[in-house]
């Protein structure tokens, strides 16, 4: 019974934005893209098919010998579902519908996996430890590999792109495929003998919002005014892009630069010296520089030229660029050195003298305008180009102007695109979980982190089922050593997903700050990971592990000038290398806060030394990018970084 009720609020609640995507998707296949020869059907669950067919048309479905007789609905959309599978069972399906059919073969009923999230999530099996000795016993058929292509969308696609489909696990096939995903997949497939089926739907760099729906966004509540813009967007580009630009604008007013360089040019500009990475300019700021850049150029055209169509080219950017002028905003757009071309407005350009003004951020690695220089041009109608390879300028942006306001419509930095693109392709699928890998690019923002993950779950448990079990990969550790306590957005963004996990039954954790490396965001040892998340991942199912996700910290309370810290754990907490637990900080109300020693107080606590003033209002716990701690318990898992209030 859930699931037809599943399927039927799916439909419902995609029917608005399928209609108006069915242009991007001009021939939706007649059985949906995700179901091809091979692959794994969920078991224990009622199996829902679905697709497009003509609107209003009849259509036979069969599932092995059993059979429906359905309607496309006014759009086209149909959905069937048949009763659940049992472990391990033949599947084949076929659909007919007047002249057209669809047939899946060979398929299997096993579990099915999604694997979502960011870098770490995408890293792949070849680039992970012992590759070779990995992939050597990676060929098995009962384990199937579907990879969801980067797609970023303004609204909810029906289909995945053509030519994806789920592939046998081999060396070669595996070699590609997410490391995190393919270990913890062969790992639960070793335990259970069921065929695993494991969808990878990643991309380096995204934040959560875009792998939220609208409709998740607006629950979260904070990220109205992108959705408002986006909107736009969609009914409007050139509205859209003219409102992101005036709030660009409105951005960098609000600093304390009072200059406006796409309308004059204050100095100091300094020649650009070639169109490549500014990291290789002969100019010391720029060889670490993370941030803006100003680039400027002036061009003359004759009357003939500024009143006719124009297209501007501005080579490859890397990372995000926004453009004016004649002091007019253009345009902007995300890429990393990727080539950028906009139409011109035919009332931007002017007889005479134009100024065009590019504005490129970069937050890591290479940065700028990247050229070639022979690709900067001016295009009019009737095939005249005015190179414009020569004359820039550029100055540099303190780093502390922060980034820029996000455009909605970006792929991996914007609001809804992956989730149009790679989640709402797989409709109501069956899944018996997720894995969760992301969070890097939220680090900035940590107060907002708790709300969004909250309304992703919320979101997928609405188009997967309601009981979807999550495991949340918590950050590893990645970045600088401190010596004294400071504000840590990545502690932050790790304490709002051991929030999530501790007051969510069907959401587990795991913890992963013992496995980074601080000098790469990308550590290898996915292996390690996996294998926890498969802990995490029993738990959920309902097996007896006492600690799923190592110590988990109850409560904090004060014992005279000593604070105590009680855990639940698998075992008894035990600290390696030492008798001292390091890592812990007392914060007092101003959250003014300092190391102290922590010592083992029976088999579950840790007594911290407090002292008797500033008196302490909550304790932390690995508050710091790269924390190094300590705490253990007897399976061998960490304690990961936490903040507990204390009772008044």
């Amino acid at each position: 019974m859930r699931i037809w009720v599943l399927s039927l609020i799916w439909l419902g609640l995609f029917s608005g934005v399928l209609g108006a995507t069915a242009r991007a998707n001009e021939n939706p296949p007649l059985l949906s893209s995700f179901f091809s020869d091979g692959m794994v059907i969920q078991y224990g669950q009622p199996v829902t098919l679905w697709g497009h067919a003509e609107p209003l048309a009849a259509i036979d479905v069969s599932l092995n010998t059993h059979r429906q007789a359905v309607t496309a609905d006014a759009g086209g959309r149909w959905v069937a579902t048949f009763e659940a599978l049992e472990g391990g069972d033949t599947v084949d399906l076929a659909v007919r519908s007047g002249t057209r059919q669809a047939r899946v073969s060979d398929a299997r009923a096993g579990e099915v996996w999604l694997c979502a999230g960011q870098s770490n999530m995408e890293f792949p099996v070849r680039r992970a430890l012992n590759p070779d000795t990995e992939l050597a016993s990676a060929s098995d058929r009962g384990l199937q590999l579907l990879s969801i292509p980067r797609t970023s969308q303004l609204q909810a696609m029906q289909s995945l792109p053509e030519g994806t489909a789920w592939v046998a696990s081999t060396p070669e096939t595996a070699a590609r495929f997410s490391a995190i995903c393919y270990f913890f997949g062969r790992d639960r497939r070793a335990q259970t003998g069921l065929p695993v089926g494991l969808i990878d739907a990643s991309w380096g760099g995204s934040q959560i919002e875009a792998w939220m729906s609208a409709e998740a966004l607006y629950n979260a509540g904070v990220a109205q005014e992108g959705l408002d813009l986006l909107e736009l967007y969609v009914s409007d580009p050139r509205a859209g892009m003219t409102r992101y630009g005036d709030i660009w604008e409105a951005w960098w007013r609000a600093g304390s630069d009072p200059s406006l360089p796409w309308e004059d040019a204050p100095g100091p500009w300094a020649p650009v010296p070639d169109f490549a990475d500014w990291r290789g300019w002969d100019d010391e700021a720029m060889r670490g520089h993370l941030g803006m850049v100003w680039y400027q150029t002036r061009f003359d055209l004759s009357a003939e030229q500024a009143a006719s169509p124009a297209t501007l080219s501005l080579g490859g950017i890397d990372e995000i660029d926004a453009v004016w002028i004649n002091g007019r905003f253009l345009a902007g757009s995300f890429g990393w050195g990727t080539p950028r071309t906009y139409t011109i407005p035919a009332d931007m350009l002017r007889s005479g003298q134009n100024t065009l003004s590019v504005n490129v951020y970069n937050s890591w690695g290479a940065g700028g305008m990247t050229g070639p220089a022979a690709d900067l041009a001016l295009s009019f109608d009737g095939a005249q180009t005015l190179p414009l390879d020569t004359g820039w300028s550029y100055q540099r942006v303190d780093p502390a102007r922060g980034a820029p306001p996000a455009m909605p419509w970006q792929s991996i930095g914007g609001l809804t695109g992956l989730h149009n693109g790679m989640i709402a392709p797989l409709g109501p699928a069956g899944l018996a979980g997720v894995l969760w890998y992301q969070g890097e690019s939220n680090t900035g923002r940590p107060e907002t982190y708790e709300a969004l993950l909250a309304a992703l779950l919320t979101g997928w448990r609405g188009q997967f089922g309601a009981d979807l079990p999550v495991a949340v990969i918590q950050l590893a550790n990645f970045g600088q050593l401190r010596g004294e306590p400071a504000p840590s957005g990545w502690a932050g963004v790790r304490d709002a997903q051991r929030r999530i996990a501790e007051a969510d039954p069907l959401t587990g954790l795991v913890v992963a700050i013992d496995v980074g490396d601080r000098f790469d965001i990308h550590p290898p040892n996915k292996q390690a990971v996996a294998q926890r998340a498969l802990r995490t991942a029993r738990f959920l199912a309902g097996e007896r592990i006492p600690a799923p996700w190592g110590p988990r910290p109850l409560r904090a309370t004060s014992q005279g000038n000593a604070i105590r810290v009680e855990f639940a754990a698998d075992g008894a907490l035990m600290l390696a290398g030492g008798n001292v637990a390091t890592g812990f900080e007392l914060c007092d109300e101003a959250l003014t806060c300092r190391f102290v020693p922590g010592y083992l107080a029976g088999p579950s606590s840790v007594l911290l030394e407090s002292g008797a003033e500033p008196r302490p209002v909550r304790v932390r716990f690995g508050w710091a990018d790269a924390p190094i701690l300590n705490l253990y318990d007897e399976a061998g898992l960490p304690a990961g970084p936490f903040e507990l209030e204390m009772p008044p």
